[in-house]
């Protein structure tokens, strides 16, 4: 065997050159909420928006987690990077202006997010004009004209007048004007614009270089928006890698969800920054059977299956989540199943140094660690097949597999209890490994909750979340004397809220209450079950009395 100490292994090895983690810390909160782009591109309105914050707030989609209104694209005056036109609205489409859109997504109980980017286009009257009266804050070549690449110019961020009046102003009025979110597209479009032959001269001459001239500029975006706000870098990680430290997420795709750059770049998330795949629509095709239809516990007809799988591999994979679909996607209930039980996404860290390929991933695995119990999450999902010479995929099914507790790093000669989420089945108790079983062409997805068997009744699942327990089980205890399971419970309004409790032999569910709120019990062979459905989003104190 031979052992390689690799210091600073991402720093170094891996080659994120601003990887210094003790100058920063990784956004631990759950990015999770709407993103206008995929769904609309330029045709989110205030109409849509106040359909949009409708929708959101009678399905209770901000209690379950999504808590960023994202806009992208759609709101602003004129097509080039100068800070007039990002402080000032389209007020054909947005005749309330920011000040609307702040105060309506705000009342929603949300939080607003927008997106900004780097390019100074000419072909903008205020860019032109701008260029005109300044041209030294621009790159320019040894004759002094302005260096052009793909229709747009580069500031030059060792001028200081240049990025007080470009960037500085910018993210200044953005924080007065209060937003909580700032995606920053284009670092990778400046960044080769940077490197284009046409800027070797400036750089020659100028202390700095094309990635330290990038990085100038989320410099001030940070030091001006403070370090409360979600800031975004876009796009892909081999370009925002250069501003590693300054910004909370790095864009892993281009445009359009890629389920597979979610394994690729998973050795990153949570060390380095937060993932982001550019958005989630839930009634995506990539990799989707579109016609598998998915049973889940709660519903009397099965729900689309890539509804449940697409925001659910975000949560498992802990990345950002920011959903983009059209708002009549929303109003089927139908629809938002995978979408409740995927938010929040739950702060979490790989298992491994490495990437996982470009390539979707069947098995996913998550560590829940809490003050009263450590359990894990295992997803196994089934990506689609493509029928040849057609943008169309299947499900095929999958057999059953045998899953080996000591792989998973648990401890092999203890039992174990297994209950799958979707379908709220409880597999049994376990020693050494246990069985998942077989999918067929429409089980998009299961996803097992994994603990140690306990002498006494110990919950084994609960309905609110995936992690079926990680987001709502607040406490648990038992009481020997007297054969009582108590603990505090996150649940939300109108949603009805299920614990499994696991029944050792002789145990058997005697009665339980929550706050006052009508409970219905229910004792199986094995286990048990709590009802709840909760008049209103709150802490829910419970306690479950056993008999012997």
């Amino acid at each position: 065997m031979e052992l390689a100490f690799r210091p600073r292994f991402y720093q170094k090895h891996q080659g994120f050159k601003y990887y210094e983690p003790w100058t920063y810390r990784v956004w631990k909160g759950s990015v999770t909420g709407y993103c206008t782009w995929w769904a609309y591109r330029g045709g989110f309105t205030q109409k849509t928006l106040d359909a949009m914050l409708e929708v959101f707030a009678d399905k209770h989609l901000p209690d379950f987690g999504y808590a960023y209104m994202q806009f992208d694209n759609c709101y602003q005056v004129g097509n080039g990077s100068c800070p007039q036109n990002w402080l000032s609205w389209n007020q054909h489409k947005y005749p309330g202006g920011w000040q609307y859109a702040i105060k309506a997504i705000r009342d929603a109980g949300m939080k607003p997010g927008i997106w900004v980017h780097r390019i100074h286009r000419p072909s903008d009257p205020h860019v032109k004009d701008i260029a005109k009266a300044h041209p030294d804050w621009f790159v320019r070549k040894a004759d002094g004209s302005l260096v052009m690449h793909h229709g747009f110019y580069m500031l030059d961020t060792t001028n200081e007048e240049a990025v007080e009046n470009m960037v500085r102003k910018l993210y200044r009025g953005l924080k007065e004007q209060g937003w909580d979110y700032v995606k920053i597209d284009g670092t990778g479009d400046l960044l080769r614009a940077y490197q284009n032959k046409q800027c070797a001269d400036f750089f020659k001459t100028h202390p700095t270089t094309p990635e330290q001239s990038l990085r100038a500029w989320d410099i001030v975006a940070r030091e001006e928006l403070g370090p409360d706000v979600y800031v975004l870098a876009c796009h892909t990680v081999g370009n925002a890698r250069h501003v590693i430290g300054l910004v909370d997420g790095g864009r892993l795709s281009n445009d359009g969800f890629q389920p597979r750059t979610l394994a690729q770049y998973n050795f990153l998330e949570g060390v380095v920054w937060r993932g982001d795949p550019d958005h989630c629509d839930i009634m995506g095709t990539w990799l989707m059977d579109q016609d598998a239809m998915m049973p889940v516990f709660g519903r009397e007809k099965a729900v689309p299956a890539r509804t449940v799988v697409r925001p659910a591999v975000c949560a498992m994979a802990g990345t950002v989540l920011m959903v983009s679909d059209k708002v009549e996607v929303y109003q089927d209930d139908a629809n938002l199943e995978g979408m409740k039980r995927s938010a929040p996404v739950l702060f979490t860290v790989p298992g491994q140094l490495y990437s996982c390929e470009r390539r979707p991933m069947p098995w996913w695995l998550q560590e829940i660690d809490r003050p009263f119990d450590h359990w894990s999450v295992l997803a196994r999902i089934q990506w689609g097949e493509k029928e040849k010479d057609r943008h169309v995929y299947h499900f095929k099914g999958a057999s059953q597999q045998e899953v080996r507790f000591a792989d998973l790093g648990l401890e092999a000669d203890r039992e174990y209890v297994v209950c799958e989420f979707w379908n709220q089945k409880f597999l049994g108790k376990f020693e050494g490994s246990f069985t998942a079983p077989a999918m067929d062409e429409n089980t998009g997805m299961d996803v097992f909750a994994i603990r140690e068997a306990r002498a006494h009744p110990w919950i084994v699942s609960t309905t609110r979340h995936i992690s079926q327990g990680g987001v709502s089980l607040l406490d648990e205890r038992w009481d020997t004397q007297h054969k009582v399971l108590s603990g505090r419970s996150a649940v939300v309004m109108d949603d009805p809220y299920v614990m499994t409790v696991h029944l050792p032999d002789g145990y058997r569910l005697q009665s339980a209450e929550a706050d006052g709120a009508d409970v219905e019990i229910v004792n199986r062979k094995e286990t048990a079950a709590v009802r709840i459905v909760p008049s209103a989003t709150k802490t829910v104190a419970w306690k479950i009395t056993f008999s012997r």
